[in-house]
């Protein structure tokens, strides 16, 4: 399981991305903090505002769902050799 970041806010100006652990000890709050103020988009002693983000992906993470897809086609029993493969602008300039 991946942790949760919050982009930490002091007076409106991005102090970085943290975790609530990292949030409790740096401002002295509980770790539940970031998740409440972030969803009702409350200040922190007048100052402190959070903006709850997707964690970085972790090349381990990336290699995990890389071979999870592959191996699905792999198995899937079709002949992947009859797939034609179409980059991103091809499908969306309508080539075939």
């Amino acid at each position: 399981m991946r942790s949760v970041y919050y982009n930490l806010y002091d007076g409106g100006h991005k102090i970085g991305a943290y975790t609530p652990m990292e949030l409790q000890t740096m401002i002295q709050c509980s770790r539940s903090l970031p998740c409440e103020y972030a969803a009702d988009g409350k200040t922190y002693h007048g100052r402190y505002t959070f903006e709850r983000i997707e964690p970085p992906a972790r090349n381990e993470d990336i290699a995990t769902r890389w071979e999870q897809a592959t191996r699905r086609l792999r198995t899937s029993g079709y002949d992947l050799s009859k797939i034609k493969i179409m980059l991103g602008e091809d499908v969306a300039n309508g080539q075939n």
